[in-house]
C-alpha cells in the first residue's frame, strides 16, 4: 500500500502500483515554486510474523520546468 505526503496537494499516488499523477496542475506555477517535495511511504499489507509490519520510505524531488503560459510577448 503506497501513501503520500505532498504539502501542495499537487500530485496523488495510486495506493496499490505506486503511480504518481498530476492532481492539481495549478499548483505547479514556476513563478511560485521552483520545485516540490514528497515523501513516498510504502506499506506492506501483510504482516510479517517475524518482523511486523513493513515500511519503506522515498523522497522524490519534483523541478518545475517553466514553459510559454499562453501570454504575448510584444517586441
Amino acid at each position: 500500500m503506497y501513501k503520500l505526503e505532498d504539502r501542495t496537494r499537487a500530485f496523488e499516488i495510486d495506493a496499490v502500483t505506486g503511480w504518481l499523477t498530476v492532481k492539481d496542475q495549478s499548483q505547479l506555477d514556476r513563478e511560485t515554486v521552483s520545485s516540490i517535495t514528497l515523501k513516498v511511504v510504502a506499506e506492506e499489507k501483510r504482516i510479517n510474523v517475524a518482523y511486523g509490519t513493513s515500511k519503506s520510505q522515498a523522497t522524490v524531488e519534483i523541478n518545475i520546468l517553466d514553459s510559454n503560459d499562453g501570454k504575448n510577448i510584444n517586441t
